[in-house]
């Protein structure tokens, strides 16, 4: 399992309503949703040995903000189920 987190933004002098975080690696890519007030995301069921990208994207209402920037991390080879 991996944590992204990021800092709050402010649009247009309010907060956002909720995240768009996006997740791939080279199989995959899911689209994710977080509640506004919370930011951080517990990522599981990711695949051992693999390189992934994330970034984040406030939504309010009709606006949307830019993305982030993306952040690369790996998994290790094997998964310690103690951490599962």
């Amino acid at each position: 399992s991996a944590f992204a987190m990021w800092n709050m933004p402010v649009m247009n002098t309010t907060l956002a309503d909720h995240f768009i975080v996006f997740l791939s690696s080279n199989d995959n890519n899911k689209t994710l949703r977080v509640s506004g007030g919370q930011t951080y995301l517990h990522v599981t069921n990711l695949q051992p040995s693999t390189k992934y990208s994330v970034r984040v994207r406030a939504v309010n209402g009709k606006l949307t903000g830019n993305s982030s920037n993306v952040v690369f991390f790996n998994t290790r080879s094997e998964i310690n189920s103690k951490y599962q």
